[in-house]
């Protein structure tokens, strides 16, 4: 099964510590999230629930985690998109982008979130947005989003050539 244990290695002393002692309790136990860094804390979104094949559902959430202070902060998730796992995230210097992963209805799923606000300010579902795929790959151009890839179903088999590329 799934736990919800993180640890943090310092490196120069080589001694692993357990994470998140301070703040909010701790995420759910998850696998799959949508993760990103905004210049001071990890964004955490979804995920699978209790196994790999999400038999125990989708998490419909996300942490913030502050190194500095070893604490967690829940996201909102008022106005946020719909709980997914395997999506990407990337930091466009103001807004971490959320795009992509499985959702239970199979749709497109994304959005910005605003990590200093706490708040969703808008979601994908609005633009002409790419087909829904999880695993893809994404960057922060300094002026674009672009995805590439993945797969609709997660089977590399199914792989998608294509890329989508979006400028706010």
């Amino acid at each position: 099964g799934l736990n919800n244990q993180a640890g943090r290695y310092n490196t120069s002393t080589k001694v692993w510590s357990a994470m998140g002692v301070g703040g909010d309790s701790p995420p759910a136990a998850t696998n799959g999230q949508s993760w990103g860094w905004d210049g001071t804390r990890v964004v955490l979104w979804g995920g699978c629930l209790t196994d790999a094949a999400c038999s125990g559902g989708f998490y419909n959430g996300g942490y913030l985690y502050n190194p500095t202070t070893d604490a967690y902060t829940a996201m909102s998730t008022a106005g946020g998109i719909a709980a997914s796992y395997e999506g990407t995230a990337v930091w466009n210097g103001t807004h971490m982008i959320i795009y992509g992963g499985q959702t239970i209805d199979g749709s497109a799923n994304g959005g910005f979130y605003d990590t200093t606000g706490n708040v969703w300010v808008s979601q994908f579902a609005r633009f002409n947005g790419p087909s829904p795929r999880r695993l893809s790959g994404s960057v922060w151009t300094g002026t674009k989003f672009m995805l590439w890839g993945g797969s609709p179903d997660g089977l590399i088999t199914n792989g998608q050539n294509s890329g989508y590329i979006y400028t706010p």
